[in-house]
């Protein structure tokens, strides 16, 4: 998946559409909002991310399942119960926690910026992407565009919370009632 390239972002509206329980229609617009990470000064667009397609993405990767353990009981037999505190599968659990919110910021940085590289960018990304080739053995994933925003443009790791809020936050329902929103 790539990052939407633009050029002029004045115009541009998205639209999401929900229909609530009750059956009433929520349109949420939003125009692109510009966002600066401060320690590396790079200046980037933002749009909402829907909280049910972060949800989503988080469904298509497979839980581990706990080991299943005899437990002795009173009369004497034994009973199968899952052991979520087994070592196994708590490392289990973190591993995949991991790559739920990799996968979530993922789709954040993918789906949710936007940004028109400079010749200079792309010469700053062919170069960390040497870079990273020959010192680690290590390909960066994703486009240029992606590769930029990812590796270059998000500078700390609070810098990544603050834009995965920025993005989810942004994804308010209107209110249906309301003639401006």
């Amino acid at each position: 998946m790539q990052i939407k390239e633009i050029t002029d972002v004045s115009d541009i509206e998205f639209v999401t559409r929900d229909v609530a329980r009750n059956g009433q229609i929520h349109d949420t617009v939003s125009r692109l909002q510009p966002h600066t990470f401060k320690s590396t000064g790079v200046s980037v667009y933002l749009r909402p991310i829907p909280p049910f397609l972060l949800r989503t993405v988080g469904k298509t990767l497979v839980a581990p399942e706990p080991p299943e353990e005899d437990v002795p009981q009173i009369d004497g037999t034994t009973r199968k119960e899952k052991n979520r505190a087994h070592p196994d599968y708590i490392a289990a659990m973190k591993t995949y926690d991991e790559r739920v919110n990799e996968a979530t910021a993922d789709l954040i940085v993918t789906r949710g910026v936007f940004l028109t590289l400079t010749d200079a960018m792309r010469e700053e990304v062919k170069q960390l992407r040497e870079f990273m080739q020959a010192r680690f053995g290590v390909e960066l994933d994703g486009d240029d565009t992606t590769a930029y925003v990812k590796h270059i443009a998000i500078g700390t790791p609070a810098e990544l919370r603050e834009l995965i809020m920025a993005v989810t936050a942004r994804s308010v329902p209107t209110d249906p009632l309301s003639k401006s929103g």
